[in-house]
């Protein structure tokens, strides 16, 4: 017979597989530029996550600075980490 802490490391391994992913903020600020909308963000172990598929949208200052990628939408992917490249604002 299965010990009972068998099995639940079994189960407990099983569930960490099915997991959600999560991705930390993004780091550094967009200079010249701010979050427009920010999907909900949760804390866990004192610090804030986003959890997986999330989209948090930037957007530049004024109109002297645009954004230099195709859009300014970034995504939390399921390896926890965030999908395209730095933003930048720029003339």
């Amino acid at each position: 017979l299965e010990t009972i802490a068998a099995c639940l490391r079994r189960v407990n391994s099983s569930l960490m597989s099915h997991a959600v992913k999560t991705c930390y903020p993004l780091d550094g600020s967009l200079e010249h530029g701010y979050i427009v909308s920010r999907s909900p963000q949760y804390i866990l172990e004192g610090r804030y996550i986003y959890l997986e598929d999330t989209v948090v949208t930037f957007a530049c200052d004024a109109d002297l600075y645009k954004l230099q990628e195709d859009t300014g939408q970034r995504r939390c992917l399921k390896s926890g980490s965030w999908s395209g490249s730095n933003l930048h604002c720029g003339m």
